[in-house]
């Protein structure tokens, strides 16, 4: 999970109620980017990556990627001053203020997926129990109608009745 800014006291409750095993806790560093963005592109460009939303907003979040200081990221703050959303704004139309959320979203899906992490064990959980299993439906049940409305003593739907 990104632990930084918002994300730090979200993670750090997501990791003591899951266990620091099932719950990676990422800062979003120089050395991070320079790691595993690399990765990503990879996956986009040769179509490792399938099956991602044709949506105006997500491309724009994942063109504003960008080289800072060599490094493959985001600015910091909106993403709506980057090289990508001022070509996407010049096609005409006015843009929403991005962030970015969607790649980075997708960046630390991808992180993961190429993650040793540990064994994924599968339990089932019991079923409900049905209805009838829960209460006695041998004894039926009584229905009272109102008082303009049939006979006063109410509809009996027991063993011998229903509908």
């Amino acid at each position: 999970m990104d632990a930084g800014g918002n994300g730090s006291a979200l993670a750090e409750k997501t990791a003591q109620r899951y266990g620091t095993q099932m719950v990676e806790r990422v800062m979003l560093s120089n050395a991070f980017y320079l790691d595993h963005m690399p990765k990503l592109k990879a996956g986009l460009e040769d179509g490792t990556l399938t099956d991602i939303p044709r949506d105006a907003q997500l491309r724009d979040d994942l063109r504003a990627i960008e080289l800072i200081d060599g490094i493959p990221k985001l600015r910091r703050g909106d993403s709506s001053q980057s090289a990508a959303a001022k070509a996407a704004a010049a096609e005409g139309g006015e843009k929403l203020k991005r962030h970015g959320d969607f790649a980075i979203s997708l960046f630390l899906c991808n992180y993961a997926w190429f993650r040793e992490a540990g064994e994924i064990d599968f339990q089932t959980v019991p079923a409900r129990a049905r209805l009838s299993e829960r209460h006695d439906m041998s004894s039926g049940f009584r229905m009272r109608a109102p008082a303009d409305d049939g006979p006063a003593g109410g509809f009996d739907f027991g063993k011998d009745g229903g509908f």
